[in-house]
């Protein structure tokens, strides 16, 4: 077999085509099924909020209740409470089954509200795309205008979520990143184990598996490179 001036001998080929545990490991790494590749979704930010947005709804079929919801809120907020409230731990101690989910609402990517708790939350949401200049400030105007005249005054927190690490352009958000979405996710589906329909526990799977390769959380991408390292040098 020849590639260029590359020549491999018989034997070289046969190590490397016949039997070889590397090749079997890079195949089925290569052949795995996962429906939210197939449709081009991984990398689409809308597609990441709606996602998410079902997640973040108690009333949702995902079985979750508030549960998630109250994990990615308490998380995002975790040592903000100098930034006003509501805290981390007043998240934890709160219900919030009332929680009305909105997408794309006054371009907010996830709009969060509780009347009970006169709350607002703001989520913000950058799987690739970049920040804008003033974007974070305006949607705080846009949910103050649109509320508080006739519903009195809302505690609103802003919430910044991206797949690397990037500082929120305005102070007063708090930051989140992907991989602590899918720490979350993982816990999730440990806690609440067969409570959790066979086909959410797929589902929930097949988007971890998007969010660590994503984010280069991915232990088989790893394996992968790895593999390919050690056939590259014959190993």
């Amino acid at each position: 077999m020849t590639h260029g001036s590359f020549q491999l001998s018989d034997a070289e080929l046969e190590t490397l085509f016949v039997n070889n545990p590397h090749l079997d490991e890079l195949a089925a790494y290569l052949n795995r099924f996962n429906p939210i590749r197939i449709m081009r979704m991984e990398g689409m930010e809308l597609r990441h909020s709606n996602i998410l947005a079902w997640l973040l709804d108690p009333l949702e079929t995902h079985g979750l209740g508030d549960r998630f919801l109250k994990a990615f809120l308490s998380e995002a907020l975790r040592g903000e409470s100098a930034k006003g409230g509501p805290t981390a731990l007043d998240i934890t101690l709160a219900d919030l089954q009332d929680i009305e989910v909105r997408r794309e609402w006054q371009h907010i990517d996830i709009f969060l509200l509780s009347r009970r708790n006169n709350w607002a939350f703001i989520v913000e949401n950058k799987f690739h795309a970049a920040q804008h200049q003033g974007q974070l400030s305006k949607y705080i105007d846009k949910v103050r205008a649109a509320f508080e005249p006739e519903e009195g005054k809302l505690d609103i927190r802003g919430i910044f979520l991206t797949l690397h690490d990037e500082e929120p352009e305005e102070a007063s958000y708090a930051s989140i990143g992907y991989d602590a979405v899918c720490d979350l996710l993982n816990r999730t589906m440990q806690t609440e184990g067969q409570s959790l329909g066979k086909e959410v526990q797929v589902f929930l799977s097949h988007y971890i598996e998007i969010i660590k390769e994503a984010a280069g959380m991915s232990d088989q991408r790893e394996r992968f490179e790895e593999q390919v390292k050690l056939m590259e040098r014959g190993d």
